[in-house]
C-alpha cells in the first residue's frame, strides 16, 4: 500500500501533497538509468513542488502539540465567511493561524 501522508506542498497553488500524487518520471538520456524523476503537482500542473520540512524532535517544546486540521464548508461563500467569523469568536485569543485557502473541493481528487 502506497503511504498518503503529507510530504510536499505545491508553492503555485499552496496544495498539500503525498509523493505518490507528485511523482512522474520522464524519459532523460543524460540518466544511467533512463529516466529522470520530476514533481508534478495535480492540482495546478506546476512544477514547483517542495518537500515539507520536518521539525526536528530536539527543536520542539514536550508540552507544545501541533494539530493541522481540514475543514470542507459546502455552500456559498457566505458560509465560509460564517464558519470562519464563529471559530474567531468561539476561540478568541488563540494562537491558531489559518496556513493556507483553497476554494473548490481540494480533496475530491482523493476519492
Amino acid at each position: 500500500m502506497m503511504s498518503t501522508a503529507l510530504t510536499h506542498w505545491c508553492r503555485n497553488c499552496t496544495a498539500h501533497l503525498s509523493l505518490n500524487q507528485i511523482r512522474h518520471f520522464t524519459p532523460a538520456h543524460t540518466s544511467s538509468s533512463g529516466k529522470s524523476e520530476v514533481y508534478l503537482c495535480p492540482t495546478c500542473s506546476s512544477y514547483d513542488v517542495d518537500p515539507l520540512l520536518p521539525v526536528p524532535e530536539d527543536q520542539t517544546d514536550p508540552q507544545v502539540h501541533h494539530c493541522t486540521v481540514i475543514f470542507r464548508v459546502t455552500g456559498p461563500r457566505a458560509a465560509t465567511s460564517h464558519f470562519l467569523n464563529d471559530l474567531c469568536t468561539k476561540y478568541p485569543g488563540d494562537h491558531a493561524e489559518i496556513i493556507a485557502m483553497q476554494m473548490g473541493n481540494a480533496l475530491e481528487s482523493e476519492r
